[in-house]
């Protein structure tokens, strides 16, 4: 179980599946998106990420918008707060 919610490994290749408190919504992340949260929330910059987790600067980028959208926070701010409350840093 992590802090804030519920996680629970799943047999695809999504590795974890979040619940909410509230139930009302299941965020499901990859490894290689939790790989990208934990760099992001070191204040790694988009090419040193890009260089660290084998990947253009681009899909570094694509893949922080992504997060703060599949999270549901404003920014990287709330990112960074979100894996933080989640257990992931």
């Amino acid at each position: 179980t992590m802090r804030g919610g519920k996680a629970e490994r799943a047999l695809t290749d999504i590795d974890f599946v979040l619940q909410e408190p509230a139930g009302d919504s299941i965020i499901k992340l990859s490894v290689k998106e939790i790989e990208l949260m934990r760099a992001i929330a070191t204040g790694l910059t988009s090419k040193e990420i890009a260089d660290k987790l084998h990947m253009a600067v681009s899909t570094a980028q694509t893949g922080r918008v992504r997060l703060i959208r599949k999270t549901k926070t404003r920014n990287t701010a709330g990112l960074i707060a979100f894996a933080h409350k989640n257990g992931f840093i």
